[in-house]
């Protein structure tokens, strides 16, 4: 599809156009509309010329990957939400206290992964890249690859 894509825009007279190129400006008003989704108002012409359809779909978009990811993560062998958790484990809830240290507004966080600084925001192909990564390598060490080869094909970045 990029290619018909650039191949229209190049007969129109834009000789420069790239699938490199369109993907790169679709990754960028991707961005914007998730920075207006947050607040930010400041973005390109190009993005305030759209702005709002290209908020509905990527909104759109944002929501096909969320249902996409749970029918994946259904079809795996992956523990219910019902299932007991012991504590002490990684998965274990945290209490979060809030401005009172009443527990029943306290917050119950399930973690699977480090906790982030509150300041830290990670994009959304930063985490699905992650998470590719670990699923690889759980799936590498299900087949009973060594976990000195996992470490050397599939380094887990360093933070």
């Amino acid at each position: 599809m990029l290619t018909e894509l650039c191949q229209g825009t190049k007969d129109a007279g834009y000789a420069g156009c790239t699938i490199h190129a369109v993907r790169s400006k679709i990754d960028s008003l991707r961005r914007e509309a998730r920075r207006e989704r947050v607040g930010d108002r400041r973005h390109s012409q190009a993005f305030e010329k759209y702005q709002e359809s290209l908020v509905a779909i990527f909104a759109n978009e944002d929501q096909h990957e969320d249902i996409s990811a749970i029918e994946t993560s259904e079809g795996r062998n992956t523990p219910s939400k019902e299932s007991i958790i012991q504590s002490g484990s990684r998965n274990a809830p945290i209490i979060v206290a809030g401005e009172n240290d009443d527990h029943e507004d306290s917050e119950e966080i399930h973690t699977g992964t480090v906790m982030l600084a509150s300041n830290y925001t990670l994009e959304v192909a930063e985490i699905r890249r992650r998470f590719e990564l670990v699923r690889a390598r759980y799936d590498l060490q299900q087949r009973g690859v060594p976990m000195e080869t996992i470490n050397r094909m599939l380094p887990l970045p360093e933070e």
